[in-house]
């Protein structure tokens, strides 16, 4: 994932309130991305820790343009100015055959 490929909803989150984290997921691929997993971390206590899994996600491949996945996470703004999170994203098939041609 790049980076600006989440935005909050609310951009600003207010402190310990509930807001929404929107990411984009894409496969520059021609061939669907079947039983995707993706994790989101939280940085918490000088490390990253796990806050949302879910598995099971297809991205579908597209021949004319990038196909993509968009997924959202309910999330908490914390006392702090600034959040840092990360998305994982994990496959057993990662099949590139397709994407060289």
């Amino acid at each position: 994932m790049f980076e600006g490929a989440c935005v909050a909803d609310p951009r600003i989150p207010q402190p310990n309130k509930a807001f929404e984290l929107i990411c984009r997921i894409d496969n520059l691929g021609k061939v669907d991305a079947i039983g995707i997993g993706i994790t989101l971390e939280v940085w918490r206590d000088s490390k990253w820790q796990p806050h949302t899994e879910k598995n099971g996600l297809l991205v579908q491949g597209s021949v004319d343009s990038a196909g993509y996945l968009v997924h959202s996470f309910a999330m908490k703004a914390d006392d702090g100015p600034l959040m840092k999170y990360r998305v994982e994203l994990l496959s057993d098939d990662f099949n590139i055959s397709d994407n060289s041609k």
